[in-house]
């Protein structure tokens, strides 16, 4: 009856031992899905921000274009303009 008495306790113990661990909070050796995600999320950005670049570039030449057909047109209206 003792050593039942003695083998209970020491259950108990590794049942406390167990959960003081369980609850204890440690580094864990695995990264978090959060942080494998992190350099996906960062190339999704970068592919953002370079198609961006790209569409800004684009808008940029097309408005240098329109400019320069206003001014040709505003040019070769002054040339007609004066002929009259």
């Amino acid at each position: 009856m003792k050593t039942d008495e003695v083998y209970g306790q020491q259950l108990e113990k590794q049942v406390e031992c167990h959960q003081a661990a369980v609850e204890k909070p440690r580094p864990s050796l695995v990264p978090s899905t959060s942080e494998r995600k992190l350099p996906d999320t960062r190339k999704d950005i970068s592919k953002d921000i370079d198609a961006k670049k790209k569409e800004f570039n684009h808008i940029q030449s097309e408005r240098v274009r329109i400019n320069q057909i206003h001014t040709e047109k505003k040019e070769i209206t002054k040339l007609f303009c004066g002929l009259w």
